[in-house]
């Protein structure tokens, strides 16, 4: 069966109409207007998403420095995460049984004084972290990051450790 319209723009022309009977009831003083500023609200926010707009920000930084992660509400207040490259003490790949539909894979770069970077597999993806870590970190467990790809289940996975070369 074919589709003839998209499920988010039928959404939006619904959302136009019920603002339009919403601003016309005001109007006429038939109702209040809060039906018609709830229902433009919901309609505004089907239209940004539908341009692309994302509310969050969620953004990689790999530099001959180390990384930095930015992430957060986009109109408020980010949180930062960095490390430098020789600051790394540990890298790890945790699991969550959260997927397919949530990103279910996350990178932990350990770093001294406690200090360390998360970067879920989707972000790492797009700055080709992996490769980086491989050139970066000569002895990276590259069969413990093929089984962690495979995993559905809660667990990490040591890829990297200082430790393990001192």
């Amino acid at each position: 069966m074919r589709k003839f319209i998209n499920v988010n723009h039928l959404l939006f022309l619904i959302g136009i109409i019920f603002t339009g009977v919403g601003v016309t009831k005001a109007l006429r003083h038939d109702e209040s207007w809060w039906p018609a500023i709830f229902f433009g609200l919901c309609t505004l926010s089907i239209l940004l998403a539908q341009l692309g707009w994302k509310p969050y920000l969620n953004h990689l930084e790999v530099s001959p420095w180390g990384l930095r992660r930015t992430f957060g509400p986009k109109l408020r207040a980010k949180k930062i995460e960095e490390i430098a490259w020789m600051d790394v003490t540990k890298i790890e790949v945790e699991t969550t049984d959260a997927g397919p539909a949530a990103d279910d894979m996350f990178f932990w770069i350990h770093g001294v004084d406690r200090k360390g970077i998360l970067i879920p597999s989707e972000l790492a993806s797009q700055h080709g972290l992996i490769k980086e870590l491989q050139a970066r970190f000569p002895g990276l467990d590259n069969r413990a990051l093929a089984e962690a790809s495979g995993c559905c289940t809660n667990a990490y996975f040591l890829l990297w450790s200082k430790e393990s070369l001192e």
